[in-house]
């Protein structure tokens, strides 16, 4: 048993198509066979088109989807092949000609590429100074600490596809609270930070080809927060103040006062320079910057977001 004949019907080949879309071809081929127990796949194979393949009019567009039935004569069955625009996949991530089987188109059996996209969110997060760089106090001039304010980060992330758990989950646990030492994104050092992210597996089947990977989308988020210093970005900086100057000595009212008390401590902890001593107004208190995330170049890992 085996198949007879195959041809392509006229009236079968269609096309439609929609603004900023691509068009969509059908075409229809008809088979014989000689044994109503021919098999299927060997029926749907027949005319020689592989998902993937591109349609022979139109390179741009690639055989997506078809389906095979049998008609009212059990010798003779009709297949449909659909092409278009790969749907949830870049078409050109592969090309013509990089594989399916049947002389050059997407191939569907690889490993999805690298895949970007960005959003914002927003968290509550320590505010220490006001819009214009002034630290935050009481109508007493005593800096407020831990005072907190919405803020909404600009994000992006980042899927990749890696051939083992082992692999994807190691990925993450590596890069997770790491941030970039070198200009990326079109952004200074210090300004992104991978947050983390998740994986899972994926399972899809071609053509009779099954393949797994492994998944892993990487969560960054930017920040311009002005440093002491110049730079920006991911570092904590703190107001400095206290109720004990670097010498071990209480702090008096005369301490930050000129009509202050000098027997009389101060109640609350009060404005430090950088060196630990008192300041009096109208100087402010110091902004010491510390260093607590690892960086690495994102450049050669993660690549120019596109």
């Amino acid at each position: 048993m085996g198949i007879v004949q195959t041809f392509e019907t006229a009236e079968g080949r269609s096309v439609s198509g929609a603004a900023r879309e691509s068009f969509q071809y059908q075409r229809s081929f008809a088979i014989k066979v000689d044994d109503p127990a021919t098999p299927m796949d060997e029926i749907a194979a027949a005319p020689g088109i592989t998902l993937g393949d591109p349609h022979p009019d139109d390179p741009s567009v690639f055989a997506t989807s078809f389906d095979c039935s049998v008609s009212d004569d059990l010798l003779l069955y009709t297949l449909n092949v659909t092409y278009q625009a790969p749907p949830l996949i870049d078409a050109s991530s592969d090309g013509p000609g990089s594989g399916g089987g049947g002389g050059g188109g997407y191939n569907y059996a690889v490993v999805p590429t690298d895949t970007w996209s960005g959003s914002s969110s927003v968290a509550a997060v320590p505010i220490r100074v006001d819009r214009a760089g002034v630290p935050i106090k009481n109508t007493a001039g005593t800096p407020i600490p831990d005072v907190q304010a919405d803020w909404a980060f600009a994000s992006l992330s980042l899927t990749r596809s890696y051939a083992t758990a082992v692999e994807a989950s190691t990925a993450l646990a590596t890069y997770t609270n790491k941030i970039n030492s070198a200009p990326w994104a079109g952004t200074d050092r210090w300004t992104w930070k991978c947050q983390g992210g998740s994986w899972q597996k994926q399972t899809q089947s071609s053509g009779g080809v099954n393949l797994t990977y492994y998944s892993a989308t990487f969560n960054f988020a930017y920040t311009d927060q002005p440093i002491p210093g110049g730079d920006k970005g991911w570092q904590i900086v703190q107001v400095m103040i206290g109720t004990r100057s670097k010498d071990g000595k209480n702090i008096t009212e005369a301490d930050v006062s000129p009509t202050g008390d000098s027997s009389v401590l101060v109640s609350e902890p009060v404005g430090l320079d950088v060196n630990g001593f008192p300041v009096k107004p109208p100087a402010e208190p110091y902004q010491k910057p510390f260093l607590v995330y690892n960086e690495i170049d994102f450049n050669p890992i993660f690549g120019t977001p596109s």
